[in-house]
């Protein structure tokens, strides 16, 4: 079993980087913050530390160097940063500060088991490339399918799973109301420290979730930072406000109809269950009662059929038929 310890800011790459590790031979503790990660660092020796690069407060880098510092069992423990930035010379950058390795924001499943195979020296992590069959992808509820805005193939890509990306895509939604401000306040205030730690930030989360247009525009802003006077910055920023807050609510939205789907699935479930004791006892009345309350749901058309040909069945009392009906099922 190995020890690992992932230090990030934001929620969701936490959450994602723990739903990547499952079933693997290693204990994973998470921290949002370089104190918390100082905490553990000085109670436990681990095998490998991943550290953020661009975080509030204490960043990746006095991170690593605090490490380094303290005389205790991780002194030389590896490090690995995790960076959004796209620079092709980004390997010499980060082995020149300390690190031992970097790996991309968002992490992808292969990249981070790439690292892993690469630090740990351990096969069981070379998983070669992860694709996602056509079946995973059909699990995600359309709602979210027909977010435009949104790149759910890749998303759940990234995420390794559908059932991991709804749970990205959920948190995704509830940072955005919180981030959106801490930026446009940043702004106001011209603390372009926080503004571009912020954007930094954005900029991964969105891209893991497959929101291309919000990613790509954070990172123009990241980057527009370091040159661009603050107040030259200002239509740009609004315009990267309203498209991310936009999405809050198509998100929501979607998966509001996906919770009212979930239940309305449920009924019609548990309305083929009671049909099928029903029918067992030839309780006509009973039947019709239940078809009946079923007859007000917007349902697939495939229920719609199966209820109509019971309706049919029941007419001439045939019992045999409306089994085999419900045998469909």
């Amino acid at each position: 079993m190995y020890n690992i310890l992932v230090v990030d800011d934001t929620e969701i790459n936490l959450m994602m980087t723990e739903r990547l590790l499952e079933g693997m031979p290693v204990s994973l503790d998470t921290a949002t913050g370089g104190e918390g990660a100082l905490v553990y660092l000085r109670q436990k020796a681990y095998d490998l530390c991943l550290f953020d690069y661009q975080m509030p407060g204490m960043s990746g880098i006095e991170l690593l160097n605090a490490m380094r510092e303290m005389d205790g069992v991780n002194s030389d423990c590896k490090v690995v940063a995790m960076t959004g930035t796209e620079d092709d010379n980004a390997a010499d950058f980060f082995l020149d500060l300390g690190f031992d390795e970097f790996v991309r924001k968002p992490l992808k499943k292969e990249d981070l088991f790439l690292i892993l195979f690469e630090m740990l020296d351990d096969p069981i992590f070379d998983e070669g490339v992860f694709e996602i069959s056509q079946e995973e992808l059909e699990k995600i509820p359309e709602g979210i399918r027909e977010i435009g805005d949104i790149d759910y193939v890749t998303g759940v890509k990234n995420a390794g799973s559908a059932e991991d990306f709804i749970s990205a895509i959920k948190i995704f939604c509830r940072a955005i109301d919180q981030t959106s401000d801490e930026i446009e306040k940043a702004f106001d205030r011209g603390d372009m420290k926080t503004y571009t730690i912020k954007v930094h930030g954005l900029k991964s989360t969105a891209r893991m979730v497959g929101a291309f247009d919000v990613s790509d525009m954070a990172a123009d802003l990241e980057e527009a930072s370091k040159s661009i006077e603050h107040h030259d910055l200002s239509e740009e920023t609004n315009r990267l406000l309203s498209v991310y807050r936009s999405l809050h609510q198509k998100i929501k939205s979607a998966m509001t109809e996906c919770q009212r789907d979930e239940v309305q699935q449920k009924r019609i479930e548990d309305a083929y269950a009671t049909l099928k004791d029903y029918a067992d006892t030839e309780d006509t009345d009973l039947i019709e009662l239940i078809l009946g309350a079923m007859e007000h749901y917007d349902m697939p058309r495939e229920d719609a059929d199966r209820f109509g040909r019971i309706r049919q069945y029941l007419l001439n009392f045939d019992f045999d038929a409306i089994k085999k009906t419900l045998e469909e099922v």
